[in-house]
C-alpha cells in the first residue's frame, strides 16, 4: 500500500492504515524529524524523504524497520548523520543520500549493510572519506561519488564494484 503525504503527515490519512500493510511511505518535504514510532512498520518497504531539507537526523528507531530496501534522503541538506545503528538494516539495498550537504561521514556499521547494492552520495559537500569496512559489502555494485568535492579518501580496495562513479559537477 502507497502512503503519500502532501499535508503534514501526522494529520494525514496515513495515521489511519494499519501498520502491516504500508510498503511505501513518501514524506516529501514535509519531515524535520521522525517519531521513534515509525520503526512499528514493520512491513515498510520503501521510505522516501527526498527534499526534507530541514531534517537533521534521524531517530535510531528507525533502524527497526527490518522489511527496508529502499532509503531514499535525496536533497536532505540539513542531515549531519546517520544512526550509529545503520547496520540494523539487513535488506536495504539501495541507500540514497544524494545532495545530503551536511553529512560529514558514514558509520562504521554500514559494513553490516549484507544486501545493499548502491549507495548514492552524489553531491555530499563535506563527505571526506567512506569507512574502509564497506569493502565487506559483497552485494555493493554501485557507489556514487560525483560532486563530492571533499572527498580524500582511497577506493583502492573497492576494486570489486561494477560501477564507481567520480568526478565534480
Amino acid at each position: 500500500m502507497l502512503c503519500k503525504v502532501s499535508t503534514p503527515w501526522w494529520t494525514s490519512t496515513c495515521r489511519s492504515v494499519t501498520n502491516s500493510s504500508v510498503a511505501l511511505l513518501k514524506l516529501a518535504g514535509l519531515a524535520q524529524t521522525l517519531p521513534s514510532s515509525v520503526g512499528s512498520l514493520s512491513s515498510l518497504r520503501r521510505l522516501s524523504l527526498a527534499g526534507c531539507r530541514m531534517m537533521v537526523r534521524l531517530p535510531s528507531a528507525v533502524c527497526r524497520l527490518g522489511a527496508l530496501q529502499d532509503l531514499d534522503f535525496t536533497g536532505c541538506a540539513a542531515l549531519e548523520s546517520l544512526p550509529s545503528n545503520l547496520g540494523a538494516f539487513t535488506s536495504l539495498r539501495a541507500l540514497n543520500l544524494s545532495r545530503c550537504l551536511g553529512l560529514r561521514s558514514l558509520p562504521e556499521t554500514i559494513s553490516r549493510l549484507s544486501a545493499l547494492q548502491v549507495l548514492n552520495l552524489t553531491r555530499c559537500a563535506l563527505l571526506v572519506e567512506i569507512p574502509m569496512t564497506l569493502t565487506v559489502i559483497t552485494s555493493l555494485q554501485m557507489l556514487n561519488l560525483s560532486g563530492c568535492a571533499q572527498f580524500r579518501g582511497t577506493l583502492s580496495s573497492l576494486e570489486c564494484l561494477a560501477t564507481v562513479v567520480l568526478g565534480y559537477s
